[in-house]
């Protein structure tokens, strides 16, 4: 007679399942993007990308709402209320109709408040993204409550395809900052059909203003820092087109791109799954800890070292990637790698404080990163772009310091305990950026010669410092922590099956 099956074994099973499928999501994303925006970087300038990341904030603001508002209740509340359900799905979609009225009727006003007075067609149009978003915003979240992120991963590669080629398309055709528009619709509908073929539910029409006022308390902590957070995002660009205009805004982001999107790719999976997973060991201390712990450490073994590892490649790779016109990211790519840490870690701060509910704090940390950004952001924007990005990873350290000691006073995690799961990558990381430079400086430039020798030098810089972090890795996570990541590797196997 087999023996009983371990539960625990059974969630830690789903939870790398849905790691798995998760990263394979991201992963995607990420592949998709970047393709699509290494082609629109070559056809584009700097200014068209610069006037479209300034229009967006306003649909960027509606789409968080229908995204991280009433939705983002789901997961705090239990039981399988389908009255519930329906009341979040009409609610939110209310919520995004609203949003697209107003951003229709006032996007010459939004446009003159952003300083893009001549993109307000552009604002307009963007804005119907988030009634469409809130379509499958209820369904997606359902299906994440249940562990369905093999789902999400594929609809989100389809949308990647179907946007990326339409989106190349317009830009080849001469529609310019629409073919961005372009992409963005695109995504939100593939994603809005796609969430209701794998999520199979029709919400029925009706809908409890009782459970919608007790279901937006649940949600409002988490749409204010989610708010308050694109707000300490798309500040900076605001601030930039400001003071050195919107091809600025272009070169500033183009440099933040690809750390962007490493950070997101190697922290979004384990952060997106880290909710659900510690909803169920909630009101067990010592196992909440450690799930967080050992979560951080093994996104920080994935993240730091591509963060770091581009940083110190990206004079090559950027004019390599990007083409030449983009060559005034590099020293922004090459700073704003110093984020691999705080960037990192903020990825965390949410999951543990929306299960503990808790959004209180992450509210008001939240806003004083919005006052602390935009006060060093104004300082420093009329010295130029690396000054300025300086700044952003100086405030980054700040917060982050301010973050460690919050999570200790309110989950009573400790800063120490965070800092020291995370050591072993940081240091490995470190003897890698050593490595890849003294391999940089052995090795012939890549500049004097042609494109293939060029490639061939880099894939060796890379190798050399794939090499040392893996080597200095292993030895310093010790034999214990050996074993264990080889469990951790058996059960992602079981879960991608």
């Amino acid at each position: 007679m087999p023996p009983p099956a371990d539960p625990g074994e059974g969630l830690k099973i789903r939870v790398a399942s849905s790691i798995v499928w998760t990263s394979v999501r991201f992963g995607g994303d990420i592949v998709t993007n970047l393709i699509v925006f290494v082609i629109l970087a070559r056809i584009l300038e700097p200014a068209q990308f610069g006037a479209f990341v300034v229009s967006i904030v306003f649909a960027e603001v509606g789409r968080l709402a229908v995204t991280n508002g009433l939705v983002s209740s789901i997961f705090s509340s239990p039981g399988r209320d389908r009255r519930t359900h329906d009341t979040i799905f009409w609610g939110n979609l209310g919520v995004g109709v609203l949003f697209a009225a107003v951003g229709v009727a006032t996007s010459p006003s939004i446009a003159a408040v952003l300083g893009v007075v001549e993109t307000a067609d552009v604002i307009a149009a963007s804005s119907l993204i988030v009634p469409i978003t809130a379509l499958g915003a209820t369904h997606a979240a359902l299906n994440l409550r249940d562990f369905g992120h093999r789902s999400l991963a594929i609809r989100t590669v389809v949308a990647g395809l179907v946007s990326g080629v339409l989106t190349i398309a317009a830009a080849l055709n001469g529609y310019g900052v629409w073919a961005l528009v372009i992409q963005r619709l695109t995504i939100e509908i593939v994603y809005a059909v796609t969430a209701w073929v794998t999520y199979r539910w029709v919400p029925r029409a009706r809908l409890s203003w009782r459970i919608l006022r007790r279901q937006f308390i649940l949600g409002a902590g988490v749409l204010s820092a989610q708010t308050v957070a694109l707000g300490l995002n798309r500040s900076q660009d605001i601030i930039l087109s400001r003071f050195l205009g919107l091809g600025a805004v272009g070169v500033y982001r183009t440099g933040w791109k690809i750390i962007e999107q490493l950070i997101q790719g190697a922290s979004a999976p384990f952060s997106t799954v880290l909710s659900p997973a510690l909803n169920r060991v909630a009101d067990k201390p010592v196992e909440f800890e450690r799930a967080y712990l050992k979560t951080i450490s093994v996104c920080a073994a994935l993240a730091f070292p591509a963060i770091i590892g581009f940083s110190c490649v990206a004079d090559d790779v950027i004019p390599l990637v990007f083409g030449d016109k983009w060559v005034e990211s590099v020293p922004l790519a090459q700073v704003l790698g110093l984020l691999f840490l705080p960037a990192t870690l903020a990825f965390f701060a949410e999951p543990v404080l929306l299960v503990r509910n808790r959004p209180g704090p992450l509210v008001a940390l939240a806003i004083f990163q919005v006052i602390v950004t935009i006060g060093l952001g104004v300082a420093a924007a009329p010295y130029g772009l690396f000054v300025f990005a300086l700044a952003y990873v100086a405030r980054s350290y700040f917060i982050l310091a301010v973050q460690l000691l919050l999570l200790q006073s309110v989950v009573r995690i400790s800063a120490g305990a965070i800092l020291r799961a995370v050591s072993a990558p940081t240091v490995a990381s470190g003897v890698m950026a050593l490595a890849v430079l003294g391999a940089r400086r052995i090795l012939p430039p890549t500049d004097q010669h042609g494109l293939f020798l060029e490639i061939l030098v880099l894939g060796d810089v890379v190798l050399a410092g794939i090499l040392a972090y893996s080597i200095a890795l292993w030895f310093m996570i010790g034999p214990r922590n050996r074993e264990t990541y080889a469990a951790d590797l058996a059960s992602f196997k079981k879960g991608f099956r």
